[in-house]
């Protein structure tokens, strides 16, 4: 097992690109060595290079977030490198199909958005919680949306999900 050498220790879900880059190098400037996880592994290894080339410490690990399994490994590996975990921020999310009314949604679009941005926030807080909780705690963000905190007309599965982002993550906080 490596250590963090001081460092705390966080794990960026959706860190390949947008919001999860972004606030994998915030955690990365303020001190934090950060796992990069992501499906894409070209956004991911772009976002560890600009950390690295920043003078931070990152590791690119790859993880689909809609499946418990891969999450396990993904948190376990972030463990094994540095020992401890002490931040998550959850950002990994999609949108899936755009423009269409409650009704009109597919049922694979409506599972796969489930997946990913509702089930995938649930199987990282499964294995992120206990890893905190070893070391006496820790803190978890949730990326929603405002489409969580009111309807979105044209994306049904969307806001379903980012509701349930934010009541699982009130249930846990409590």
């Amino acid at each position: 097992m490596n250590e963090a050498n001081g460092r705390k220790v966080a794990f960026v879900t959706g860190a390949g690109s947008g919001i999860g880059r972004g606030t994998a190098k915030l955690f990365a400037a303020d001190g934090y060595a950060v796992a990069v996880v992501d499906m894409n592994e070209a956004g991911g290894r772009e976002t560890v290079a600009a950390i690295r080339d920043a003078g931070g410490e990152a590791r690119f690990i790859p993880c689909n977030v809609a499946n418990d399994d891969s999450v396990r490994t993904a948190v376990g590996e972030a463990v094994s490198a540095w020992g401890r975990l002490d931040a998550a921020f959850n950002a990994a999310g999609i949108d899936g199909e755009a423009g269409k009314l409650t009704a009109e949604h597919s049922l694979e679009n409506w599972q796969r958005v489930i997946d990913i941005d509702l089930n995938g926030v649930f199987y990282c807080m499964r294995h992120q919680i206990p890893q905190m909780l070893a070391n006496g705690g820790g803190a978890i963000v949730n990326c929603a949306s405002t489409a969580g905190l009111r309807g979105a007309a044209y994306c049904g599965p969307y806001s379903a999900a980012k509701h349930g982002v934010v009541g699982l993550t009130k249930a846990a906080g409590l």
